[in-house]
């Protein structure tokens, strides 16, 4: 009797070793955006498109997010170039914060989503400020933390992230750019940009139940 019910509870425990692992193998398939705060496409692609993939696929999306900025030294003091201007490195700035600051995926897209939707070029820096604290609050992110980080680690981070998009290949033609498991495909990310869901669902050897 005790050696049944030694190898039932052993039964038991293999079975819930092996959903544990099935769980945590859990392909994931990494997707990386390059972007640029005030780039009307870009927030369209996020807004319309990788937010709502992100809310769908979830933890089954390892998601890689990419401000593209440059920099010059003036005086040996750092300037960042935008192509929108300097309310646009502003916002790449804050961005990257956030992604440095944000301790799950989905604080990250919360904020990233709030606060692409509402930037514009034409509003003032005090607009974008207001609305970077709007949504840090709907984030659970600490506004001052991120003003901290602003001052103390925000050059390093953008650095970084220049240095990364200089060594992107092939290089870097315009934004927004995808690449899915570090890999660029001109056809996928073209398909990416209209159907996200649609484009990664197909990208998984073993399709997540939200694909099915």
């Amino acid at each position: 009797m005790f050696r049944v019910i030694e190898i039932n509870m052993f039964s038991k425990l293999f079975l819930i070793c092996a959903f544990a692992l099935a769980v945590t193998s859990q392909e994931r398939l990494k997707v990386t955006l390059f972007f640029e705060g005030l780039c009307p496409y870009c927030h369209d692609f996020v807004n319309e498109q990788l937010y709502p993939g992100f809310k769908k696929l979830g933890s089954a999306l390892d998601i890689d997010l990419s401000p593209t900025q440059r920099h010059v030294y003036n005086n040996s003091k750092i300037e960042w170039h935008c192509y929108h201007g300097p309310l646009e490195c502003q916002i790449n700035k804050i961005s990257a914060c956030v992604i440095h600051l944000s301790e799950t995926q989905s604080v990250m897209m919360e904020f990233i989503n709030c606060y692409l939707k509402d930037s514009d070029m034409d509003r003032s820096k005090e607009f974008e400020d207001a609305l970077a604290k709007k949504c840090a609050a709907q984030s659970n992110l600490s506004w001052d933390k991120i003003n901290s980080c602003l001052d103390k680690e925000g050059d390093k981070l953008l650095l970084a992230y220049e240095k990364r998009m200089d060594n992107l290949q092939p290089p870097l033609k315009g934004v927004p750019h995808l690449l899915f498991n570090d890999k660029t495909d001109d056809n996928i990310e073209e398909a990416a940009m209209d159907d996200f869901i649609g484009t990664a669902c197909k990208l998984f050897k073993t399709k997540p139940k939200a694909c099915l």
